[in-house]
């Protein structure tokens, strides 16, 4: 009965983190890999599943990793990445300009990366509109895609926790589940011979050939993404059980419109709540889920804020301007004791575990799913097809031609409908990325819109003026490209990423400052109260007898810095075979 109690609040607890794994899945799908997906099934049907599988199982280590640095650290993989290089200046003072060097030429190569992505999305969404409305030039089927995502991110509040995240996850969710249930169709309509399907999965002698071994690579490009990385450990600092301790603010309470909870069962939001219903209305708890990440002991440090004066030292102060004082400085200590008893460990603990188990299944369930779906829909309609269909034609739109004289208009409008969803999604995930670099390298300042519109500008020139510059039948090739560009930059984002996980100074987090059984601790309030908080007994911080504070170390195995390591030596050399193939004519 306690094993069952214990599964069902676990159950409970996970449905708040439900959402950032396939957020993160969606670009693992994007056209990109579609590209890629349907030339390899066309050339030799299904026996490249084997690639997708292992390129499936490198993005899981990956982002696990991804995930695991944004819940410990309460930063995204720039942030920290930016944060390494200035310890190395502080370090090493001599190679200071080198060690700036260097990081700007992260951030560019990651900003080149940021654009490669949003041009394979911008041109696979509006490949699909065209596909779905022939009469709409490409360039314009960019720029719809190019405000649509913008309206859609006017919506995505980061540091609000779950309810800021709320509607972007749900718009999202629901274009992943529909390529889901698209290909579902596709593949009951065109009846596969699932036997070779499944034997597609054992490594054969076909991998080894020169172009198997091309598309392999290509494969794995195109599916372990930059942003990805960039996207997964940015989601994995928000607080969604609402534990952090959150400090008071004098700034008027700003009117959000309340997004329905997907938590069904009521799972409590004890400390916000307890915040909330104690503070006066002119008191707001300021949204700062990433101050924790400082460590509990600089928390009170940060909030110590002081009351501003009067414009005319000589004019009288509101008669009411002591109560607020008073109300503040109440809400002080409160936040104050919070800070001091918030464990911090536990919380990651629990975000480590929940968003690793979301990572798991959204990437083999969705992910793996969707793109072994691609490829083996293009080794039925291609490969394997009596129809006398040229290999050639194994593009988006030869896909789509395919599918409409093949098995009729209806397959082939679904498949055009889940490229406009896998590519509107991918696009998102690719702008609020972009947005992610350039906070976490450059540290703007300026308001989230606008760093998106940038972005989106930086992504948006460069698809329309190759929409109108190629025309359709270069638009495959570009993918390729992108493609391309993605997995030459890939290795300056993975290995930053697995050094990080791997070092305890980064990835150590401290427990309570004041740890006390419960019967040495005085409430300062009565228990009915809405307020009524623990307040640990006064002790003497210079007391040598003090227990130490408790500090666990989150680094990640050995094992998994290994794999990770390797898998960044087996990208290295797929580029340098690549580029080698690309210079000889090959590509």
């Amino acid at each position: 009965m306690t094993s069952l109690r214990a599964a069902r609040a676990w159950l409970k607890r996970h449905l708040c983190f439900i959402g950032p794994g396939l957020v993160a899945a969606v670009a693992y799908v994007d056209p990109g890999n579609w590209a890629t997906d349907l030339q390899a099934g066309a050339e030799y049907g299904y026996k490249l599943l084997f690639i997708v599988f292992v390129a499936g199982v490198a993005a899981v280590i990956l982002q696990i990793l991804s995930v695991r640095l944004g819940a410990v650290t309460s930063q995204s993989l720039p942030q920290q990445t930016r944060a390494l290089f200035l310890r190395w200046e502080a370090k090493w003072p001599k190679y200071r300009r080198l060690l700036r060097l260097g990081l700007w030429t992260l951030w560019a190569l990651a900003e080149i990366a940021i654009i490669a992505t949003d041009l394979a999305e911008l041109l696979g969404s509006a490949i699909a509109l065209n596909l779905l409305f022939p009469r709409l030039p490409l360039w314009a089927g960019v720029l719809i895609t190019a405000v649509d995502v913008l309206v859609v991110l006017l919506f995505f509040r980061s540091n609000s926790g779950r309810q800021g995240m709320m509607f972007f996850e749900i718009v999202i969710v629901s274009l992943v589940l529909a390529v889901f249930v698209s290909f579902a169709i596709l593949l009951h309509l065109i009846k596969p011979e699932w036997r070779e399907v499944f034997l597609g999965l054992v490594p054969s002698k076909t991998l080894f050939k020169p172009g198997a071994l091309y598309l392999g690579v290509g494969i794995i490009g195109a599916t372990v993404m930059p942003h990805a990385l960039f996207l997964g450990s940015s989601l994995a600092t928000v607080d969604r059980l609402g534990m952090l301790p959150v400090p008071p603010s004098r700034k008027p309470k700003r009117r959000n419109v309340a997004l329905p909870a997907l938590n069904v069962f009521g799972l409590r939001r004890r400390n916000q709540q307890q915040e909330r219903a104690a503070t006066p209305d002119n008191v707001e708890l300021a949204e700062l889920p990433s101050v924790a990440a400082a460590g509990p002991s600089t928390l009170a440090v940060v909030a110590a804020d002081v009351a501003p004066l009067p414009k005319n030292a000589s004019d009288p102060a509101p008669a009411d301007a002591d109560d607020k004082d008073d109300d503040f400085a109440a809400a002080q200590k409160r936040y104050e004791r919070e800070v001091r008893a918030f464990d911090r460990i536990d919380w990651v603990r629990l975000h480590v575990n929940h968003a690793s188990v979301d990572t798991i299944y959204s990437l083999f369930g969705f992910a793996l799913t969707i793109n072994s779906a691609i490829l083996t829909l293009a080794g039925a309609a291609f490969y394997y097809s009596t129809t006398g269909a040229d290999k050639s034609d194994a593009s988006l739109f030869g896909a789509h031609a395919l599918l409409k004289d093949y098995i009729g208009n209806g397959a082939a409008i679904i498949f055009a409908l889940a490229l406009l969803c896998a590519g509107q999604s991918a696009s998102i995930t690719a702008t609020l990325a972009g947005q992610i670099v350039s906070e976490g390298f450059l540290e703007w300042r300026t308001s989230p819109f606008v760093r998106r519109l940038i972005t989106r500008l930086i992504g948006v020139i460069p698809a329309t003026v190759v929409a109108i510059a190629v025309g359709p039948k270069g638009m495959d090739d570009m993918l390729v490209a992108s493609q391309v560009i993605l997995s030459i930059v890939l290795p300056t984002v993975t290995v930053p990423l697995v050094y990080l996980c791997s070092q305890e100074s980064v990835m150590g987090v401290d427990g309570p400052v004041e740890e006390r059984p419960l019967a040495q601790v005085d409430r300062t309030v009565s228990p009915e109260s809405p307020d009524a908080v623990p307040t640990p007994a006064p002790s003497n911080t210079d007391d040598d007898s003090a227990p130490p504070r408790r500090r666990r170390s989150f680094t990640s195995p050995k094992w998994l810095t290994g794999i990770g390591y390797l898998l960044c030596f087996v990208v290295i050399l797929a580029n340098g075979y690549v580029i080698v193939e690309l210079a000889l004519g090959n590509g």
